[in-house]
């Protein structure tokens, strides 16, 4: 049996020419990286919307040095004694520094 590219060429067989295919393909590797770009553009733009988002949300708290406060504990080490009536919060703790966050303007 016959593979039928080889029995009838196809339009992309009989219009191929190998300077213009390789001319064709360097072109395309050009945009390569302006695409690369444009999607990094992207998703920085989408990051900084759910930073947006998300700070809507939070109510800020300013602390001074000397103020105790309170950590939540995010993660039990180990989950079989993961208890209900374990502690939620540990601590307290001083603040012995404060650092201010530099907050994402709208546009």
């Amino acid at each position: 049996m016959i593979p039928i590219e080889i029995a009838e060429s196809s339009l992309c067989m009989t219009t191929f020419e190998e300077q213009n295919n390789s001319k064709t393909h360097q072109a395309e590797l050009d945009l390569v990286q302006e695409e690369r770009e444009l999607a990094i553009i992207r998703e920085e733009d989408v990051k900084l919307g759910i930073a947006r988002k998300y700070e809507k949300h939070v109510k800020p708290r300013n602390f001074k040095e000397g103020d105790l406060v309170l950590q939540k504990i995010e993660l039990r080490r180990n989950p079989i004694e993961e208890d209900k009536l374990a502690p939620n919060w540990e601590g307290p703790y001083k603040i012995t520094k404060v650092i201010k966050k530099k907050r994402i303007e709208n546009r």
